[in-house]
């Protein structure tokens, strides 16, 4: 039972990354529930398993404190508070109660989050988020299961991309803001920006020139995806993370290494080959930034900046940025709920300055963790792996500065299942199979 349950939650785990990229990203909201129900079961199930052995051993990172920390302040958004209490640590969210609920609930106790069932729901799907990457970093162990995954991985977007091709160009279904299985393109453009480095990654590591070369077709063709999906942020991601890799190579200190970047060009040169297969006028027109979007960003970014102001520490509760922001706009809208495209501002107003520092310090940990083994690891799959899986998690990252990437489902599962895949992936040494203890526990 111990040698299967190891592919059985690898299946799972395969199984719900193809899941949550079938139904519009998993944006609806029967196929978002199934998804976090799913998760929940699986994680319990692993956590019954480990409470059944006689010596327990659970892989964190050190950041673990940090995330838990940032929880424990989601938790608080949702308790209810006596109004003095909110007074002190949120003076605004105290104003709002006085000022715009009836008499009879304006001095009863209150929540610091604005609609604290909202909170409660976030919090749920976001330990639901959360439990892949700890699910992953346990149970994926060997050298197999992670070129496996790896690949699988690189293969689904390459279905992703013919299907959304096909049914494009040859069935006629082109729409306005779909591509793929996502209802909307620069949903598409986000999960494909996550996946395109990674398959860069496994294109460097070939040694056989065959190899190398349809790996890298493979991956000019999802870099062409995003092309097409004319989603400027993405595109601008994809760039700069192909920029970061070229870059790593040519600090890297051994010359060998650094005769990867030949790769790197060879992907460049198949996807300007692809992208001239095609008109590009409309693309060219699609792509060119207008002062008009530039400007509505700005002051969409300065509003929510203002917001933020108003509730610095702990925020309006995680999830409720878009009941909120139509109080504070100031610009026209007919629109009566609000996404910021901007997922790091918007946790800023959402949880504030405790909840947005304990984040990104969990995150600061963990990249810095698996940064350090990228330079320290000789094999040549684990170092060329991490280096396309953290362009691609940087690539995301930027891209999410633009988009509400963190919102939708398929994108944020993705971005978790690889996170962990690369942290376990860089301290795990094939020969022994043993996380390294200076780091794990």
């Amino acid at each position: 039972m111990d040698n299967l349950l190891p592919r059985i939650y690898e299946g799972a785990l395969i199984f719900l990354l193809i899941f949550s990229s079938v139904f519009c990203g998993t944006l609806n909201p029967v196929p978002a529930y199934v998804l976090k129900l799913f998760l929940l079961i699986l994680f319990s199930f692993f956590i019954i398993d480990l409470s059944r052995k006689h010596e327990p051993v659970i892989v964190y990172p050190r950041g673990t404190l940090a995330i838990l920390f940032f929880l424990l302040i989601v938790l608080l958004q949702c308790l209810p508070l006596p109004l003095p209490i909110i007074k002190i640590i949120s003076p605004q969210t105290a104003y709002l109660f006085e000022n715009f609920l009836p008499n009879e609930f304006s001095t009863s106790p209150h929540a610091l989050s604005i609609y604290p069932a909202i909170t409660k729901e976030g919090l749920i799907q976001f330990i639901s988020y959360l439990s892949i990457f700890f699910l992953t970093i346990n149970t994926i162990k060997t050298r197999k299961q992670f070129e496996r995954i790896f690949l699988f991985i690189i293969a689904w977007a390459v279905v992703l991309n013919l299907y959304g091709a096909i049914k494009r160009y040859f069935f006629n279904a082109e729409s306005a803001f779909g591509l793929s299985t996502f209802g909307n393109q620069n949903h598409f453009a986000g999960y494909m920006v996550l996946i395109t480095p990674l398959a860069a990654g496994y294109a460097i590591y070939c040694k056989n020139f065959y190899k190398k070369l349809f790996f890298s077709f493979l991956c000019a063709m999802l870099a062409a995806g995003i092309f097409f999906s004319l989603s400027r942020a993405a595109l601008l991601s994809l760039i700069c993370s192909f920029f970061l890799m070229t870059g790593v190579f040519f600090l890297a200190k051994k010359t060998k290494w650094r005769r990867n970047v030949k790769t790197v060009f060879l992907i460049i040169i198949i996807i300007i080959v692809l992208l001239t297969a095609i008109s590009l006028e409309s693309m060219r027109q699609k792509l060119s930034i207008t002062h008009r979007g530039l400007n509505e960003r700005i002051i969409r970014f300065k509003d929510a900046l203002d917001l933020a102001k108003n509730f610095l520490f702990f925020g309006v509760g995680l999830g409720n940025f878009r009941y909120i922001f139509t109080r504070y706009r100031t610009f026209f809208s007919d629109q009566l709920q609000f996404y910021l495209h901007n997922d790091h501002l918007q946790l800023l107003v959402e949880v504030g300055l405790a909840g947005l520092i304990s984040y990104c310090l969990f995150f600061f940990y963990v990249l810095r963790s698996i940064v350090n083994q990228l330079f320290s690891r000789r094999d040549p799959l684990v170092k060329n792996m991490l280096l396309g899986g953290i362009c691609g998690i940087f690539a995301l990252l930027l891209d999410s500065f633009f988009d509400l990437d963190f919102h939708i489902p398929a994108i944020a599962f993705m971005f978790w299942f690889l996170l962990g895949l690369l942290y376990k992936f860089s301290y795990t040494h094939f020969r022994s199979n043993t996380p390294n203890k200076s780091e794990s526990q």
